[in-house]
């Protein structure tokens, strides 16, 4: 029994010396050895190519791998013996030494363990006494610096990540031409030059809880704010906002709380291929009508025309309660479905059925995404999306919603009849390209056209018929233009243009530059052309120059707008 307990603890001792790995700089790649089960089992001392036969650890390594076959090498056949021992490796040498032990018990061959073996060990504990306890303080020293660190961490299950952008702006047309207001509107007409360089700022900060209940899971919670506006274009029926949009103009951010959900995979044909969202802040532009090159308004371009299509996905924006799904067939297929309720928090409205997650304004997306080759997207998909005059006024009644309060552009900013229409339906088809031509040049574009169908009220004047509209947008983006992380893009972008309209009875309201009842003056289809090219300073740190130029502003034959701007975004 004595030889049972001397055995097990030097065998232990020995396997944990003679199977050291690195605990070092270089720990990372050999770890990947160890954990994935890549180290290559011995039967003979001679195979290790860096072991010295000359070597007083010959003799040992020799009588513990061929007698006891505890020992490992690397896959390249060396054993890396000057190297120091991690927590992980103890273990599993003392495991090693432990199923060697009662192996020889249950054989009943406990007498292998000789008097011999227990003076190479007793020797090797003893030379290598004081490497043993410089490696115990080591590992105490980084237990008690681990302890340190967890009890300062933000939490053990979120993670905080921040995104801050500042920016420099200016716009401005010819200083003869009165375009800032409308004078049919009853505004003042200003001159172009009637604008101030200014300073923009958003800060956004997320907070990212990991495999709270199932692995892979997240429940996210994003605190946004911004301070500083860039001038309002009232041109016609359209002001343009930059980076940061209409905010403070002190300095001083206003934040809140603008994305919460939770978003969970399940397995369906695979494993973790479909995953689901949902939440009381969810946005449509996450799930759908994406595009690598223009997605991002911190690294892409920063007017919202050309981050999101304006009818696919702007006619009712922003975070709202919804839900969707993601799921991937394969590699080359996926597809994605949306669904948000304008009002979803809405318990009580001016009439049933006027709000809540079923009611009111609403929106249900599907897209499908083929990728026949990495280099290539397609994206085909479908948006209904209904907007109800609940709750609406005569001044904020947009036609193409959101897009109207965004001020997209083109005919974004028409407005409806809120007294005689009920709802309007969008029913928009979009489609997507993302082309890859080289690793260095890259096309992409967009198109949707809607058929935005009118209801009017019970008992009102009859109002019937539909309107069609489209836009679409095509751009080019060098990466790595001149470094690496660098992106270079132009695109061209026409904004909502009605194409046709069939809707009989007074369905359209009265405001901006639009007389009561009838469409205003559309003489010219307005265009976007945008510029940008991002500077990686480093992986957190980038500079965008970015300028943007707008030709015949809310489809009217008028002066065109500059505008310029200059980002820095700064990621940790």
């Amino acid at each position: 029994m004595k030889y049972f307990y001397a055995s097990l603890g030097l065998l232990a001792v020995a396997s944990l010396i003679l199977d050291a790995q690195p605990a070092r700089a270089d720990q990372e790649q050999d770890s990947v050895y160890y954990n994935n089960s890549l180290t290559a089992q011995v039967n003979s001392v001679s195979e290790l190519t860096d072991v010295d036969p000359n070597s007083w650890a010959f003799q040992a390594l020799k009588s513990v791998v061929e007698r006891f076959g505890v020992i490992e090498g690397y896959p390249d056949k060396t054993f890396r013996g000057n190297r120091a021992l991690t927590r992980y490796e103890f273990a599993a040498g003392l495991n090693a030494a432990l199923e060697k032990v009662n192996e020889l018990i249950t054989a009943g061959n406990a007498d292998r363990v000789t008097k011999e073996d227990l003076a190479t060990l007793q020797r090797l504990q003893d030379e290598f006494r004081t490497e043993l306890a410089a490696l115990r303080g080591r590992v105490d020293a980084l237990e008690s610096k681990t302890k340190e660190i967890e009890s300062k961490l933000f939490s053990t299950t979120a993670k905080l990540d921040a995104e801050l952008v500042f920016a420099v702006s200016i716009q401005g047309a010819d200083t003869d031409a009165l375009i800032f207001r409308d004078a049919t509107a009853g505004g003042d007409p200003l001159p172009g030059g009637a604008t101030n360089a200014v300073f923009l700022n958003r800060t956004r900060l997320n907070f990212r809880a990991n495999s709270l209940i199932t692995p892979g899971d997240q429940l996210r919670v994003r605190l946004g704010g911004s301070a500083g506006e860039s001038a309002p274009y009232n041109v016609g029926r359209i002001d343009y906002v930059g980076t940061s949009g209409n905010a403070s103009t002190t300095g001083l951010v206003t934040a809140s709380f603008d994305k919460v959900y939770y978003d969970f995979p399940l397995s369906i044909f695979s494993r973790q291929d479909l995953r689901v969202r949902f939440g009381p802040q969810i946005q449509n532009i996450d799930i759908v009508g994406r595009s690598k090159y223009t997605q991002n308004e911190v690294q892409n371009f920063s007017f919202r025309n050309f981050r999101r299509d304006p009818l696919f996905i702007g006619v009712l924006t922003g975070d709202r309660p919804g839900a969707h799904i993601d799921l991937r067939f394969s590699p080359a297929f996926a597809f994605r479905a949306f669904y948000a309720a304008n009002s979803g928090g809405a318990a009580v409205t001016e009439f049933a059925g006027g709000g809540g997650i079923v009611g009111g304004s609403t929106q249900a997306v599907g897209e499908l995404s083929i990728r026949p080759i990495p280099a290539i997207e397609l994206a085909l998909g479908f948006n209904y999306t209904n907007l109800s005059s609940s709750g609406l006024s005569a001044s904020n009644s947009f036609i193409f919603g959101s897009a109207g309060g965004d001020r997209t552009g083109g005919d974004g900013r028409l407005l409806f009849n809120p007294d005689t229409v009920s709802n309007v339906g969008h029913s928009v088809y979009h489609g997507r390209l993302d082309l890859d031509i080289t690793p260095n040049i890259a096309l992409f574009g967009r198109y949707s056209y809607g058929s935005t169908a009118f209801f009017g009220n019970v008992n009102g004047p009859g109002i019937s018929g539909t309107v069609d509209s489209n836009t679409w947008m095509a751009g080019l983006a060098f990466p790595d233009l001149l470094g690496k992380g660098n992106l270079l893009e132009a695109a061209y972008l026409q904004p909502i243009n009605i194409t046709n309209v069939g809707v009989s009875g007074p369905a359209f309201g009265s405001g901006t530059n639009n007389l009561l009842g009838s469409l205003p003056r559309r003489d010219a289809t307005e265009s976007n052309i945008a510029v940008a090219y991002r500077f990686r300073i480093s992986d957190r740190l980038s500079i965008t120059p970015e300028a943007v130029f707008v030709l015949n502003a809310n489809n009217v034959n008028q002066n065109g707008l500059t505008v310029g701007n200059i980002r820095a975004s700064y990621e940790f």
